[in-house]
């Protein structure tokens, strides 16, 4: 299972630039679909974030869904991944 840090704050509305996908460096966004699950490490003002999970695609973006740890499958946050001016953006959007 990959480690993702549930506890890192992350600030609202903030842009995460996204710097790995499954430790490769992402050049489209299926790139974040290739596996079970997407592996993703993100930073912001230096503030690094990773986290993994389920991916699905929408129109312009694909949605990450990170689930607790303990087994009950529950979303705990989800990122929407974006591709903009040349780059990919990591935004957590509300669970509800």
């Amino acid at each position: 299972m990959f480690e993702h840090d549930d506890d890192t704050p992350v600030a609202a509305d903030a842009s995460y630039v996204v710097v790995s996908v499954n430790e490769r460096v992402p050049q489209c966004l299926d790139d974040f679909l290739a596996g079970d699950v997407a592996k993703v490490h993100a930073t912001s003002s230096g503030n690094d974030v990773a986290f993994g999970g389920p991916a699905r695609r929408e129109v312009d973006a694909v949605l990450i869904y990170v689930t607790d740890d303990a087994g009950t499958s529950e979303d705990i946050r989800i990122w929407r991944i974006t591709m903009t001016h040349g780059r990919f953006e990591a935004v957590e959007r509300a669970v509800y």
